[in-house]
């Protein structure tokens, strides 16, 4: 099974770093031109930044991948990274994290497609081991952790890290279901739970098909109904 999620390890983070690396570019077009109209102004060296940037990233999606083959069974408990030392932190690097925070909830409200099939498959290869939101790999957290640990090193300003930011939510979560989708294709290439999906999707349709009978059966109950109030007075008349 290590065989089979390094090869999902190694698509979807080059996947996630070939979208983040476009994050990075539109974002320094939109610096520099925002830059432009100050003389005194220097935009950060996005461009020469964003391979040692996207190594780094590449390198914790990596990590995590990585993490989960080396849990013991039951011991799924990951401790997040502690914010107890906040005054440590720079503050302009601390705006960005908390960016990301929201970026991460918002995704996560909306509920991912497929994630739910993927977290399936991934637990169809390692039974012993529950897998969530604290030890997928692939959840929002995890790779939004991976962003942040990349471009800390470069100490951007807030408000130029915001820019950043702004373009990573866009483009690197505004596909995120592509990502899924990509890494429940090759598992089910792989044989994982191959009939998964279509029964996920049979139950949709069921689902759908029940609420339209419902809908269906209201409309007519609430039809019958007018028409028992409208024939009483159609008599007095």
């Amino acid at each position: 099974m290590k065989e089979n999620l390094d090869k999902v390890k190694f698509a979807a983070s080059k996947a996630l770093t070939r979208l983040m690396m476009k994050a990075l570019d539109e974002s320094r077009l939109q610096i520099e031109a925002q830059t432009m109209r100050f003389a005194d102004a220097k935009p950060p060296p996005i461009a020469e930044e964003s391979r040692g940037i996207a190594e780094r990233f590449m390198n914790s999606l990596h990590d995590y991948f990585e993490e989960l083959t080396t849990l013991l069974v039951n011991d799924t408990e990951i401790e997040p990274e502690s914010y107890d030392n906040l005054s440590l932190v720079d503050h302009d690097y601390l705006e960005a994290m908390i960016a990301m925070e929201g970026m991460v909830k918002q995704l996560r409200d909306k509920e991912i497609k497929g994630m739910r099939s993927f977290l399936t498959r991934l637990e169809t290869m390692y039974p012993n081991i529950r897998i969530d939101e604290t030890n997928n790999p692939l959840d929002p957290e995890q790779v939004g952790d991976c962003f942040n640990e990349a471009v800390k090193p470069l100490g951007f300003k807030a408000h130029y890290l915001l820019t950043i930011y702004r373009e990573f939510n866009k483009t690197v979560f505004g596909k995120y279901d592509d990502v899924i989708a990509e890494a429940n294709d090759l598992l089910v290439d792989l044989g994982i739970l191959p009939d998964l999906d279509i029964t996920a999707r049979e139950r949709e349709l069921r689902k759908q098909k029940r609420d339209e009978a419902r809908a269906q059966l209201v409309e007519e109950q609430q039809l019958k109904a007018a028409e028992e109030q409208a024939e009483p007075k159609a008599r007095m008349t």
